[in-house]
């Protein structure tokens, strides 16, 4: 770990919807989150990977307290989320801050860049009338933009612009930690790489902690220090990201890795896996048994539980 300090805890984070199935309407219960135990630090990037529907963004938002749980805990600093009063929910808003996948619609069409920075500011009290300019400026240079650019509207920016003036938007609370819920997916592959060069070297200059959401195994590899691999709600894996990339041990981690774009793996057979959903409503057994191709018997009736091995923590019977 890079510090002691905690920022982020959860027990047992829950979150389950109730939706309308087949031709009748019937309802079925979805397990997005299932009992998700995690921990974040300062100066820490906590990445949450996973295929598309297995609650990574639906985590996030509940850490965000834009979701309210179906059960479980959240803890910012070792205070509950779910028992703060109104000042302690400010405190919480302006130190948790938020960069979402799409830039565009995170930014007001109608409002001026000056407009958008300069609120959180005035919200919490951070400059005075006088000071607000300034501070604007030395955000938008921060993220490598230029002072003027804040008398534009965000049309007559591109994607990697404006993703500049979301970071710089939520920096101006001075936040501790950033959920960054997908911030490079939306953009073009050379501008992900200067995103994330910006990401890192604010993270130094900083101390920032990130909760980074992503899919992408190549980003996560180079920017992260800590990484779960999130199936159907569930946490089947957890180590640093040195461990996890240099000797993957859960099943569904392994496929995810070994299926990953590089060109160094080209011409190497990838391990099949078995088509399927992810069983985000099943109530017993392993989620990922039906599609696990070293699926045991004991995998369909019993679910195993996310237990500490050496270095990391596993969901697996075969571990």
């Amino acid at each position: 770990m890079n510090s002691s300090i905690e920022l982020i805890k959860t027990e047992n984070l829950t979150k389950h919807f109730t939706v309308k199935k087949g031709l009748f309407g019937e309802k079925a219960l979805i397990r997005a989150v299932e009992d998700v135990n995690i921990q974040i630090y300062e100066n820490m990037v906590f990445s949450v990977v996973g295929e598309s529907g297995s609650g990574k963004s639906t985590l996030s938002r509940l850490i965000l307290k834009l979701l309210e749980p179906t059960s479980g805990r959240i803890y910012f600093k070792g205070s509950d989320i779910s028992e703060l009063d109104k000042e302690g929910l400010k405190s919480f808003r302006r130190a948790v801050q938020v960069v979402f996948q799409d830039p565009f619609a995170s930014l007001n069409p109608r409002q001026s860049i000056f407009s958008q920075i300069a609120e959180p500011l005035k919200i919490h009290k951070l400059a005075s009338k006088k000071e607000l300019k300034d501070r604007v400026a030395q955000l938008l240079e921060s993220v490598g933009l230029k002072p003027e650019h804040m008398y534009r509207y965000p049309h007559e920016f591109s994607g990697g612009q404006r993703q500049r003036i979301c970071i710089a938007r939520a920096l101006s609370v001075m936040p501790e930690l950033i959920v960054a819920d997908e911030p490079l997916s939306s953009l073009d592959v050379s501008i992900q790489a200067q995103i994330l060069n910006l990401l890192t070297e604010l993270k130094e200059k900083r101390n920032l902690s990130f909760l980074f959401i992503s899919h992408d195994l190549n980003v996560v590899r180079y920017f992260s220090d800590y990484v779960a691999v999130m199936y159907a709600g569930c946490i089947v894996e957890e180590a640093s990201a040195k461990a996890l990339f240099e000797n993957p041990l859960h099943p569904y981690t392994r496929v995810l890795i070994e299926s990953a774009p590089s060109i160094e793996k080209m011409n190497t057979p990838r391990r099949p896996l078995t088509q399927g959903q992810q069983d985000g409503d099943a109530n017993q057994g392993c989620p990922f048994y039906t599609r696990c191709p070293e699926a045991l018997g004991i995998c369909k009736d019993e679910r195993p539980e996310l237990l500490n091995k050496g270095n990391r923590k596993v969901a697996c019977f075969r571990v």
